[in-house]
């Protein structure tokens, strides 16, 4: 049983909130991001399937979602592709290309592995991504868009400099497909931003993190360093976090992310139901990063995923129930919906994925980032180095600008 210790948690003045909130889509969808799904769940799914009025949309989120490959080996098993054979034909059209890509992207792992980290010999450990493969006993379930792996900051030179070398290019601004083009460009980019993008010719990004998130050092990378493990990457030997303080990460990361991907709780079904997963192993390491209540959070969504037919009955409104929320909301819209569920402050409790006692230096570094200049400053306005500070002074006016040039892109669409 997950322990709610949540100090918000309180009757829902609305129980069928989160129900009215959700389609037959959403609770179909959430209900398959489950590579081992048990038989008795399926009838569930059979029942779901009779309520679906729109297909194609429920396959297109599944894709958009990056959870297709895994949701489409049951869709013969509960009679989805016999009642939508048009939604069902889609489903492996888009489900043959997740498959070729990632083929791709593979090829383009293993010269990155061969030339860049093994050339510049320095030591990486890869997370998310492909390293999740085993987990889910397919090596074509898991779709991934980019690679992560984890450096120490003083290795972060050396294997970028072999990157460049052999036609990797940095990248500045993704969204606007800015890139470096000078040695000012690159110490930018380690200026302003939390990881390094390299990009391949075949147009994978590589992203390199020298620490795995930006607030107070929830996760130490020399002790990541110091007890990662062997994985097997298509027959490619790398290394990768230990699986405790994985699957750790992966709670605290998608937190963070409102679960705006449903790949994400395939992820944690992988794992959870693996028989290498210990709860009480994973809920210690928790503790030791002060994330607990995270970890117990996710699991808890999960449970809640596991059964969308008692959605309707949910009275209590706790830590996996307004996750469940969010991970409904974020499903059903974009990246702009993720960005209003943070500014609403979308979450149980203040600060709760900060570790018990050290909230108020979250929120401060979190301010502090928020304030700091961005990449975006220097691109627009590329000043020397020597002159720098003074984006700390234009970053109000920048933020405001920005805000009203995305309020008008948006208005347009």
């Amino acid at each position: 049983m997950i322990r709610q210790e949540n100090p918000v948690t309180r009757t829902s003045s609305n129980p069928c909130a989160i129900a009215r909130a959700s389609t037959p889509e959403v609770r179909l969808n959430l209900l398959l991001a489950h590579p081992r799904l048990p038989p008795e769940r399926l009838e569930s799914a059979r029942a779901l399937v009779r309520e679906i009025e729109d297909p194609d949309h429920f396959v297109s989120m599944a894709a958009r979602k990056f959870s297709l490959p895994t949701i489409s080996r049951y869709l013969g098993e509960i009679g989805f592709n016999d009642r939508f054979p048009q939604a069902a034909a889609q489903s492996k059209r888009l489900v043959l290309f997740f498959v070729t890509h990632k083929l791709k992207q593979m090829a383009a792992l293993r010269r990155f592995q061969e030339e860049c980290v093994g050339a510049a010999g320095v030591d990486a450990i890869y997370f998310k991504g492909p390293t999740l493969d085993r987990f889910y006993g397919s090596s074509g379930a898991r779709f991934f868009r980019d690679i992560d792996l984890l450096v120490e900051e003083d290795a972060i030179t050396p294997l970028v400099n072999h990157a460049l070398e052999r036609g990797y290019r940095v990248v500045l601004d993704a969204e606007h497909g800015v890139m470096a083009s000078s040695e000012a460009d690159i110490r930018a980019a380690r200026r302003y931003l939390k990881e390094i993008t390299l990009l391949s010719e075949s147009g994978l990004s590589f992203e390199i993190h020298h620490r795995v998130d930006r607030h107070i050092s929830l996760f130490d990378t020399s002790e990541l360093m110091k007890t990662a493990c062997d994985a097997e990457i298509e027959g490619m030997h790398v290394r990768t976090f230990a699986d405790e303080a994985h699957f750790v990460y992966l709670c605290y990361h998608s937190c963070r992310h409102m679960w705006s991907h449903m790949h994400w709780v395939a992820d944690l079904n992988a794992i959870v139901s693996h028989s290498s997963f210990d709860r009480d192993r994973c809920l210690r390491e928790a503790r030791t990063h002060g994330l607990e209540r995270c970890v117990e959070a996710s699991l808890g969504l999960l449970d809640l995923c596991a059964d969308p037919m008692r959605w309707d009955r949910i009275k209590v409104r706790g830590h996996a129930e307004i996750l469940l929320e969010a991970c409904i909301e974020n499903l059903q819209g974009n990246h702009e919906t993720e960005i209003s569920l943070r500014k609403r402050g979308v979450g149980p409790g203040p600060d709760w994925r900060a570790p018990v006692g050290r909230e108020l230096q979250f929120r401060l570094k979190e301010h502090l980032f928020q304030a700091s200049p961005k990449i975006t400053q220097y691109t627009e306005w590329p000043l020397p180095e020597q002159l720098q500070w003074l984006y700390y002074f234009t970053r109000p006016i920048y933020a405001v600008r920005h805000k009203f040039k995305r309020r008008g892109e948006k208005h347009q669409e």
